[in-house]
């Protein structure tokens, strides 16, 4: 698999999904070897290991033609916005990214890896990827996704407030379904939370943003990083305590995920100084967000997942088994977001 460097010594793994859309250079290319000598800012090698589309483009596999839609949602270095299919009149998201916002080295990386993971993820509860496109005249790196059209959770829990106990039931089992698949293919998701989960228009829940996501190698149980990747009122405390993410990170993430779904707010909501307090709470040994009481299945099911030792919490497979799940049926009622 050859590398296209996107800047200098800066480069993005390719594959077939990957096309890159150069400028409209005045000299024809034939060949390869024709590309690589007019590009000067551009180093690509094994060109035939992706899609190539210039002034005069090679042989193309089917891609998807699209064009950009509504904003539908932003973060702290991407934005998202809903396409359509020129060819079929089919919906689909897009998560843009800004050359200028990125950092080379470590967020190129991420990209490549976020792009790497989505390609090898094909599970119900986990938005589906398509293609990249890595367009040079406009800086852009576009990967296409599934849209669902009823936005996430925590747009749900903004409109209609704490969630009654059928539906927290049958979105924890789907939540759990993804994880476990996830986790199946040692990939720790690091951001779970609200903002990072889908609902379609028939209640199916679906796993999104990978930029994230880390997977461990076969011979580790844990990524020991330095980092901090999370948002705080998700985050696990050995995260906050710099000690690395592992697997079982996620399920204190979803255990405040629950949480939030039990009672309309995340977990630590009562502290002013969002970031500062919650970490500070998350270090102490002393201190746990508070757990609602209303069903005492539900309240054992989030202890669990919020044991402080994360080789004391359950993995997703065994919380699938847990008696807060025993009476899950398909046919809850499902919430619909206007």
């Amino acid at each position: 698999m050859g590398n296209i460097c996107c800047w200098g010594q800066h480069s993005i793994q390719t594959c077939k999904d990957i096309q890159i859309v150069c400028p409209n250079y005045k000299s024809q290319f034939h060949t390869s070897s024709d590309y690589q000598r007019t590009t000067g800012d551009l180093s690509l090698s094994n060109l035939d290991n992706f899609s190539l589309s210039c002034a005069n483009p090679f042989k193309l596999p089917q891609r998807i033609r699209w064009r950009k839609g509504d904003l539908i949602g932003e973060g702290s270095y991407a934005k998202v916005y809903q396409c359509i299919n020129l060819d079929s009149g089919e919906i689909f998201a897009i998560k843009s990214i800004k050359f200028e916002s990125l950092e080379w080295g470590n967020e190129w990386k991420q990209i490549n890896q976020e792009i790497n993971l989505l390609k090898d993820i094909n599970h119900k509860n986990i938005i589906k990827y398509y293609q990249t496109d890595i367009d040079y005249c406009k800086q852009t790196v576009d990967i296409v996704v599934e849209y669902v059209s009823n936005g996430t959770l925590k747009k749900l829990i903004n409109k209609y407030g704490k969630l009654e106990i059928g539906i927290i039931r049958n979105y924890a089992k789907q939540i759990l379904n993804g994880l476990v698949y996830i986790h199946d293919k040692r990939i720790i998701h690091r951001d779970l939370k609200p903002a990072n989960i889908l609902i379609t228009g028939d209640g199916i829940i679906k796993l999104t943003d990978f930029g994230s996501s880390k997977k461990i190698d076969k011979n580790k149980s844990r990524n020991k990083t330095g980092s901090m990747k999370g948002s705080p009122y998700w985050m696990a405390p050995e995260i906050a305590l710099k000690k690395g993410h592992s697997i079982s990170s996620d399920i204190w993430s979803l255990g405040c995920v629950i949480i939030d779904m039990a009672t309309g707010k995340p977990p630590w909501s009562n502290y002013s100084q969002y970031t500062k307090d919650v970490l500070k709470m998350l270090r102490s040994l002393n201190h746990l967000p508070d757990i609602p009481n209303t069903d005492p299945n539900l309240e054992d099911f989030i202890r669990a997942c919020l044991k402080r030792n994360p080789r004391e919490r359950p993995t997703a497979k065994q919380l699938l088994g847990h008696k807060f799940l025993a009476n899950y049926h398909a046919e809850v009622e499902n919430v619909k977001i206007k």
